[in-house]
């Protein structure tokens, strides 16, 4: 398990280093092991280690340290480019099979992660890439070429993913908590959650984009989510057919 937070003022202001530190701190039990943030000035794709030379983009990360235990495997995380940026959560299963594919497609490799597959991936397939993933994840990849934050949660939403986005603010983070670290972000109560839960059962509440928190949204499962300064798009890239049967052999066939 890590954690993953950001913030990005679409408006061009600087972001300020103080306000994602603080919201990587409430995500520590999710990565004692490590943690990494990183500036971008989307404008110029110039990239920094703080919020100078008005950087308005910051990724960080606290890392749980499985894949790869040397410093390589630090998020966020950039591919051979330079270009591309990312923040993961969770598990690729088969980042193995892809890796040899994307090797065979001239692709190189520095780590042992996952994580730096997924980059390969988005870079060969662009956003189609979750298509061949199977795991659970959250992830953010910000695309400095595109200049726009590519977001994804896995098939069954596994992994959370929560974000707010108003008046030229787009924050997200694994956690609530995460989010409630930046003082832009409402603590509002949004009221038809709360009665849905009081009144009508956790069912009503579970599994729907918004939250107990008015301006506070979780990405749906199966969905990525596209951030640019104009607002956002989100497609659904996977769905549940409730009319696909497998049907598995009885015991005494096997």
């Amino acid at each position: 398990m890590c954690g993953l937070a950001g913030l990005w003022n679409l408006d061009g202001k600087p972001a300020d280093s103080r306000l994602l530190a603080a919201m990587a701190r409430t995500l520590v039990h999710r990565g004692p092991d490590d943690e990494g943030r990183v500036f971008i000035r989307t404008d110029t794709g110039s990239v920094s280690s703080d919020s100078g030379a008005r950087a308005n983009l910051g990724l960080a990360s606290r890392r749980l340290s499985i894949l790869d235990l040397s410093p390589a495997g630090r998020m966020p995380m950039t591919d051979e480019t330079g270009r591309l940026f990312i923040v993961f959560n969770g598990e690729i299963y088969n980042y193995r099979e892809l890796r040899d594919d994307l090797a065979a497609k001239g692709h190189r490799f520095r780590t042992r992660t996952d994580t730096e597959v997924i980059l390969a991936a988005y870079r060969e397939w662009g956003p189609n890439a979750p298509r061949r993933f199977n795991g659970m994840w959250a992830l953010a990849l910000y695309d400095a070429d595109q200049r726009h934050l590519f977001c994804s949660r896995d098939r069954l939403g596994v992994k959370p993913f929560y974000y707010h986005h108003a008046g030229g603010l787009f924050v997200f983070g694994s956690e609530i908590k995460a989010l409630l670290a930046h003082p832009g972000v409402p603590r509002q109560p949004y009221g038809p959650a709360l009665f849905n839960y009081l009144a009508r059962s956790y069912r009503y509440v579970d599994g729907r984009p918004t939250t107990f928190f008015e301006g506070i949204r979780t990405l749906e499962p199966g969905c990525n989510l596209v951030v640019t300064a104009n607002g956002l798009e989100e497609k659904r890239y996977w769905r549940l057919d409730p009319g696909t049967r497998v049907v598995y052999p009885r015991d005494d066939q096997y």
